[in-house]
């Protein structure tokens, strides 16, 4: 029988005040979302733990931002700025996360499907 093990690294410095501080947030986001479908994954969306996300930023597969947002809930419903449907295909987004000090920035890829 095989056992396995959950194993939780947290960061622990002395803040400003000189009280040990923990840094621990758990980041979800999916890793595909289909914009036209219905369910979980209707729109792309990045959650922590805490909800404190700051900022989110899309970019396409040349580099160019076709998303942007500054605020707690930063969904991208799949549009690109001027309104038009993004195409099919994988997108890097940076997310950054505000905890303690400094702001936390995760970056990875999403695929965009559609019917």
């Amino acid at each position: 029988m095989k056992k396995c093990f959950l194993i939780l690294v947290a960061v622990v410095f002395c803040g400003i005040n000189g009280m040990a501080q923990t840094v621990a947030d758990s980041i979800i986001a999916p890793n595909v979302f289909k914009p036209s479908g219905s369910g979980n994954n209707a729109v792309f969306e990045v959650k922590s733990e805490k909800d404190n996300l700051v900022s989110l930023k899309i970019y396409n597969r040349l580099g160019e931002l076709v998303f942007s947002a500054d605020a707690k809930k930063c969904r991208w419903d799949g549009n690109l700025p001027n309104g038009e449907k993004a195409p099919v295909g994988v997108y890097v987004y940076s997310a950054e996360i505000l905890d303690i000090t400094p702001k936390i920035k995760k970056v990875g890829d999403v695929t965009l499907l559609r019917d």
